[in-house]
């Protein structure tokens, strides 16, 4: 596996953030304003993976002030893939889809309870 700061500068990983933004109309999924520093957020870190091997929902993108707000409050969490079904919860609102614990939202009520057709399905 390369290195961290390596695959930040990795062709593949610049491909897959510059589609990030695109799929979100380059706007923060935090604050919903239009920014052009954007960053992809990764809710948790699953060892051995490649920055740009991870499913959409374990993904955010985020303006350079919602992220550094974000790891301000939250510490980092690396996880082995054959644990992670130990980080999540079926989402309170619309039952429908396990997500990570902590976060209040789910990729598809946002909430709500409501699903809506917004789907961050994986590339």
């Amino acid at each position: 596996m390369i290195d961290h700061d390596e695959q930040l500068k990795d062709p593949r990983w610049e491909s897959f953030k510059w589609r990030m933004r695109n799929k979100v109309n380059s706007t923060c999924q935090v604050c919903n304003r239009k920014r052009r520093n954007l960053q992809i957020h990764h809710k948790l870190y699953i060892e051995d993976k490649n920055l740009w091997d991870y499913p959409n929902r374990f993904l955010k993108v985020m303006c350079c002030d919602c992220h550094e707000d974000w790891h301000l409050k939250h510490k980092y969490l690396t996880v082995k893939e054959s644990e992670l079904h130990k980080h999540m919860v079926t989402c309170p609102y619309c039952a429908r889809e396990r997500e990570l614990k902590g976060y209040i939202y789910c990729k598809y009520c946002d909430g709500t309870g409501k699903i809506y057709k917004r789907d961050f399905t994986d590339y």
